[in-house]
């Protein structure tokens, strides 16, 4: 069933980590990475209290992104730190 993100974040929350649980048993490395960086996303536009979490999948996606060549991901996260100025 598809949800729309933000109009129900408790639930995307719990998705974002199952996916993350399913992706790292996988070892499916780029979906790894979209999954952190989705989280991260939805941490900052939601759960402002969860600020330092946040940053942590964000750093991880972008290191992700990098090491797999996935320049268009790494450009929008990267972006995406540059406007939290961290």
């Amino acid at each position: 069933m598809n949800r729309p993100l933000l109009n129900c974040p408790d639930e995307a929350l719990v998705d974002f980590r199952r996916a993350l649980e399913t992706c790292t048993t996988m070892q499916h490395l780029p979906e790894l990475a979209h999954t952190h960086f989705g989280l991260a996303e939805l941490l900052l536009d939601s759960y402002p209290d969860q600020h330092a979490e946040a940053i942590v999948h964000l750093d991880h996606a972008i290191a992700k992104f990098n090491d797999m060549g996935m320049t268009p991901s790494l450009e929008c996260a990267l972006g995406r730190k540059q406007m939290l100025g961290a």
